[in-house]
């Protein structure tokens, strides 16, 4: 999945999953839905990039299978591995401390893995382009809403 959002001065960001895997589970088969937990477990890598587009109408359906970097200048970016899972109560883990109490805690563990972060000194300007843009209209949108309702 891919989601774009660019300025008409071409400041953009990108924001791109990659291959999602998911396991879920059904555990205890009581009588009572009371003995029943599930269990899941969720991974996905994500990057965000902030950049200046270098072409107009890249976004296309075609584009799909071309190379970004061919169509973005990357000025900055954050990328990592994310690990989801949710913890059944009363269940341990080595996140949780000794001797607290976890019978009645239903717990989600989040684990990022290899998180990368990098930015030039030319992703400032940018960045905050496409921040004013997108919070002004935010505004004019939300201004919209409250005039219908």
């Amino acid at each position: 999945v891919q989601l774009t959002a660019t300025t008409p001065s071409s400041a953009s960001i990108v924001l791109r999953t990659g291959a999602v895997s998911a396991d879920f589970a059904q555990q205890g088969y009581g009588s009572g839905s009371q003995d029943r937990q599930y269990r899941g477990k969720v991974n996905f890598s994500v990057t965000a990039r902030l950049g200046n587009s270098l072409q107009t109408g890249f976004f296309k359906e075609e584009a799909e299978t071309d190379n970004i970097e061919d169509h973005f200048q990357t000025l900055a970016y954050f990328t990592t591995s994310v690990s989801m899972q949710n913890m059944l109560k009363g269940e341990s883990s080595a996140h949780i401390k000794p001797g607290e109490k976890t019978s009645n805690l239903s717990t989600i563990l989040a684990n990022l893995t290899s998180p990368r972060l990098w930015c030039s000194a030319k992703a400032i300007d940018p960045a905050l382009r496409l921040w004013l843009n997108y919070q002004a209209a935010l505004k004019v949108w939300q201004q919209q809403q409250q005039q219908q309702h």
